[in-house]
């Protein structure tokens, strides 16, 4: 019997072997653009087995990013973060290099953070966990970065983690 991969109970796998990153970006906040991140390093890619290349970028505006909804795969809008809470936004390319922003889940601040599902047609290369202890809303890609009481940790990834 042989085992075809598309098969319902073998998507995740497949999805698994498939789609990641294949390289350290070397994901960071923008030197100059603190609301911004950048990466250090190109990286190679693959989509449904497929291999890309993702040149570096020194730097990546998040506003001008399209988000993801997790759930449905549609075009979506960052949603502000409240205060004291956690949140994981992913970063994920397309198979022609352009990225997307996948907002997590926001979470009292010290409870476990999920990372959002990266939808099968992106691959993901990175995270931003955002802990806001501001006293004030976040907006991930309009609000610095580097402001008084928010939190930022980066994470280059070759697959979504179950948390960070």
């Amino acid at each position: 019997m042989s085992v075809n991969l598309s098969d319902s109970p073998y998507a995740y796998l497949r999805s698994l072997l498939g789609t990641r990153s294949h390289g350290k970006a070397g994901l960071a906040i923008h030197g100059a653009n603190l609301e911004n991140v950048q990466t250090t390093a190109g990286i190679d890619f693959s989509i449904d087995g497929v291999v890309y290349s993702f040149g570096l970028a020194g730097e990546i505006d998040l506003s001008a990013l399209t988000v993801i909804d997790p759930d449905t795969g549609d075009t979506t809008t960052i949603s502000a973060q409240a205060d004291d809470t956690d949140r994981i936004y992913l970063l994920a390319l397309t198979s022609a290099g352009a990225v997307r922003i996948i907002q997590g889940v926001a979470v009292e601040t010290g409870e476990t953070c999920y990372c959002p599902q990266c939808p099968v047609t992106l691959a993901p290369f990175g995270a931003v966990k955002v802990e806001n202890n501001s006293g004030a809303t976040f907006t991930f890609g309009t609000t610095s970065l580097g402001a008084a009481g928010i939190t930022d940790s980066y994470y280059d990834l070759c697959v979504t983690p179950v948390s960070l």
